[in-house]
């Protein structure tokens, strides 16, 4: 086979196989990586993110992927598993859009330390989908 193969998995079923690509960019906890042919076997925690993959030379997709997830590398094969994914196309803007408004405003509200942290989580999501969405990897 040339190139890797590469799938992505969540509680919805498979929402991506691709096979024969050529790199996978992917956001972990530890910071972004690239993975090409080759990759010496990994396991990694994911972060909220942008997952994007090159495939004849150009990009192909992007899929926002929300949190608690993790991807294993073995044998040129890319597996993601996460608990939420979207692919680009899927992507709603205007609701995205929104939950970035909600977020920043329950940010602003200051109803203590726990509702903090959700409000934030949910902004991270929120403008990783409006990245996503408009084709911004990074």
């Amino acid at each position: 086979m040339d190139g890797l193969t590469l799938e992505v998995l969540s509680f919805d079923g498979q929402i991506l196989k691709e096979d024969s690509v050529e790199m996978v960019n992917i956001d972990t906890t530890m910071g972004p990586i690239n993975i090409l042919k080759d990759h010496a076997p990994l396991m990694t925690a994911l972060d909220i993110g942008v997952l994007s993959y090159i495939k004849k030379g150009k990009e192909e997709a992007f899929i926002a992927l929300g949190m608690n997830g993790f991807a294993e590398v073995f044998d040129d094969h890319v597996s993601v598993i996460v608990n939420t994914a979207e692919k680009q196309e899927d992507i709603d803007l205007v609701r995205a859009r929104r939950a970035k408004e909600r977020s920043e405003a329950a940010l602003k509200s200051g109803a203590g330390l726990e509702a903090d942290l959700k409000a934030e989580i949910a902004l991270k999501r929120a403008v990783t989908r409006i990245s996503c969405k408009e084709g911004r990897c990074r």
